[in-house]
């Protein structure tokens, strides 16, 4: 038996367009205590599933979403509908109020950003998950070239 905890913080862009949700999300195993017996007495005990990062099996990760501030206001009206009901809303209300550019300008400027599939293969976990030494230099490289161009890794978007 399991239950995964999600966590998520949401971020709002300088300009307010643009929404980063963060969520951090812990795969729990549940068991029962210790005497076996589960009551109002006894709940379950949650702990983080066992890792086995070879078959990419972890008890935690981070999801990304971008998302448009507006097109949040404007799918409110859905909330409420009913089998039959149609929108106010269609492409032509969501282009003009550029929910397509609020999603993917901060999308493209993060991968731009981000490093090639699997070049470097750091996820930032430290030496929790070691980095393959044919990549060390790589990343040591990188990390030099940021901090001689003064390149913000948190992004001009957030």
């Amino acid at each position: 038996m399991g239950a995964r905890v999600r966590r998520v913080a949401r971020y709002s862009s300088i300009d307010g367009e643009s929404l980063l949700d963060l969520t951090n999300v812990w795969h729990m195993t549940l068991s029962p205590p210790g005497n076996g017996i589960r009551d109002s007495d006894n709940p379950l005990t949650a702990l983080p599933t066992t890792e086995a990062p070879d078959s990419g099996l972890f008890s935690n990760w981070y999801e990304a979403a971008v998302s448009s501030a507006k097109a949040a206001d404007i799918f409110k009206e859905n909330e409420g509908m009913t089998a039959g009901d149609e929108a106010s809303w269609d492409t032509s209300t969501l282009s003009s109020a550029r929910v397509f550019a609020a999603t993917y300008k901060p999308a493209l400027e993060m991968v731009r950003k981000m490093d090639g599939v699997g070049v470097k293969v750091d996820n930032r976990q430290g030496r929790r998950y070691p980095t393959p030494a044919w990549n060390a230099r790589i990343i040591e490289m990188q990390r030099l070239e940021e901090q001689r161009s003064g390149d913000d890794p948190a992004g001009a978007f957030w």
